[in-house]
């Protein structure tokens, strides 16, 4: 009875050792795996395709030498955000002027859209000229390349072929109005003006009361209070409340409004002052 015992004692110890030993193990893989995949080189990674969006984003941002290289072959993907993300973090590492050509002819050529067109634009940090060019290459098509347009940086040639290409593509305007807003330039603020009162579209009136929140000057809460008058119900809402988050100064304007005879205007004015709680 007693060797039973000890026999018995003696198989729990040792597979008591065994599995400790085996847990020992796969913790020395484990962390084996995470200190390979921290250290191993990010092109290794870009082979598995459930980490090959981590392993672009972590070359993009160390920038090790050859980066760009590595993430050349997946500007052409098939898969979006492969494409996308292979771009994007290029553009932060691309070496040499033949690499950044190229990367510039495939972001051009790339059928995104939208945002992430936008985002690819900017991240090439084209100028007005080119971005001009391109739209009129592209026709209604360039909506794109003129929202990416550095209102700031306008010049007044630059605005008179801007003015010109939207007499010949109307479905431009609405791009065009971020840069409006941002430019100094009377001209571009006397179309941002014209579009915001008149035009006929009540979504492109609306469009420019919210380019208006950010931009300074008398001018700009002139055309706010005139178009909190907007036959546009959703036109009205949109400038008291593009009005109501310019600070002080549009709490005071809203103030007087909201002080004066039963109008829209006043009602308008009271509900933006309680809503923005000035």
């Amino acid at each position: 009875m007693y060797e039973f015992i000890r026999s018995a004692v003696a198989i729990q110890v040792i597979a008591a050792a065994g599995a400790a030993a085996a847990l020992m193990a796969v913790l020395i893989f484990q962390r084996g795996r995470r200190a390979a995949g921290k250290d191993a080189p990010s092109g290794g990674t870009l082979r598995r395709p459930e980490s090959r969006i981590r392993a672009t984003a972590r070359l993009g941002q160390d920038k090790p030498a050859g980066a760009a290289d590595q993430l050349e072959p997946y500007w052409y993907s098939k898969d979006p955000d492969e494409r996308y993300f292979s771009l994007y973090f290029s553009s932060a590492c691309a070496d040499g002027p033949l690499q950044k050509e190229r990367l510039r002819r495939t972001v051009l050529a790339a059928p995104f859209c939208g945002g992430r067109r936008a985002e690819m634009l900017r991240t090439l940090g084209l100028s007005n000229a080119v971005l001009q060019q391109k739209a009129e290459e592209s026709g209604r098509g360039g909506a794109d390349m003129i929202g990416s347009l550095n209102g700031t940086a306008l010049t007044a040639p630059e605005l008179e072929r801007l003015l010109l290409l939207l007499d010949r593509e109307p479905a431009l305007r609405g791009a065009a109005l971020g840069c409006f807003a941002d430019s100094g330039l009377p001209g571009a603020f006397d179309r941002l003006q014209d579009i915001a009162l008149h035009d006929p579209d009540p979504a492109l009136r609306e469009l420019a009361a919210a380019r208006l929140e950010g931009r300074a000057g008398d001018e700009t809460f002139r055309l706010l209070d005139a178009m909190m008058a907007n036959p546009s119900p959703a036109v009205r809402e949109r400038a008291a409340r593009s009005m109501a988050a310019r600070g002080e100064a549009g709490a005071d304007l809203l103030k007087s409004l909201a002080g004066g005879g039963p109008s829209q205007k006043q009602k308008l004015a009271r509900r933006h002052l309680l809503l923005s709680g000035s």
